[in-house]
């Protein structure tokens, strides 16, 4: 009988450790059927391409808090600023003039119709000497790096994506920004121009990108950081008004009148677009690698005018 009993104690405990061993077996089938569903169902990225948030060094975004202005009530706002200062008197939008063509080269001479020529003295001007600057965030991040010299603020690419700075100046929704760009290292699609509309200065995550490649085209982009989405307005159009390649030096830019938006290259009109996802803010100058390895370029010079 005790032998009985001793036998059937073991195939208990026997069958006991086959259901244990058995259970979470059953469970990572369901477990990974659930993860495979759920990856099946997830929705694909809309993002065009990878535009990162600027990443910026706590003591150094400190040391840039205070904006350096010519104009009186225009510092820098957050996001619990209720009211702004008005801006001053809007003044008419530049006579347009004709977008350059295939038979019209660049010329050091710009046309009548360059805002520059139209709106008068600027209402600040960075140069890059001492004594003279805006305050911009300085250093190295994963997707840019750039330093002030005397003379020039140098731009240059550490990584596959677009990289951004701005400075410590809020122009707001009318104005005329313009910067002039020189060429170091660039071929093909490498991309710099102007990054404008940005709401809020210390996120950098959303604005639009207006910029020129070496290869002679100009493209216009919007960047939605909260969304992770980048959106082409204006693909890459060629265009005359533009002198490619390395060492060359280009003006670029970006007048602003509500959601109008016009863009200009050396003087000249090459494009017009109507837009006021963003309505103003921020503003500074991207680069974007498209073809050399050590893609650079110099920022001479930077202005804008409030309108």
């Amino acid at each position: 009988m005790k032998k009985i009993i001793l036998g059937l104690i073991v195939i208990f405990l026997l069958a006991g450790c086959s259901f244990f061993a058995q259970a979470p077996a059953e469970e990572d089938v369901d477990l990974s059927t659930r993860v495979a569903q759920i990856l099946t169902n997830a929705p694909t990225s809309e993002v065009e391409a990878p535009f990162p948030v600027e990443s910026l060094d706590p003591q150094q975004e400190m040391a840039s808090a205070t904006p350096t202005l010519a104009e009186e009530g225009t510092e820098e706002p957050t996001e619990t600023s209720a009211t702004k200062t008005p801006l001053p008197t809007m003044t008419p939008l530049p006579t347009d003039t004709p977008m350059p063509t295939a038979t019209l080269p660049p010329t050091a001479i710009p046309p009548e119709s360059d805002p520059r020529l139209q709106l008068g003295d600027p209402s600040s001007t960075d140069l890059f000497k001492a004594g003279d600057q805006w305050v911009w965030v300085v250093g190295k991040d994963d997707y840019s790096s750039n330093e002030i010299k005397d003379g020039y603020m140098l731009m240059k690419t550490e990584g596959d994506s677009a990289g951004w700075r701005l400075p410590a100046v809020d122009g707001g929704s009318n104005l005329y920004i313009e910067g002039t760009f020189r060429s170091e290292s660039c071929v093909g699609k490498d991309l710099y121009g102007i990054m404008f509309r940005v709401p809020i200065r210390s996120e950098a995550d959303r604005g639009y990108f207006f910029g020129v490649s070496c290869d002679g085209q100009y493209k216009l982009s919007m960047w939605d950081g909260k969304i992770s989405k980048a959106t082409t307005l204006v693909w890459f159009k060629s265009s005359d008004a533009i002198l490619t390649g390395s060492n060359q030096t280009n003006r670029l830019g970006v007048l602003t009148q509500g959601e109008k938006m016009k863009f200009y290259i050396n003087g000249y009109l090459v494009e017009e677009y109507n837009d006021a996802t963003f309505p103003g803010g921020f503003f500074g100058v991207f680069i974007k690698p498209g073809g050399a390895e050590d893609f650079s370029y110099r920022l001479e010079e930077m202005s804008y005018w409030i309108r």
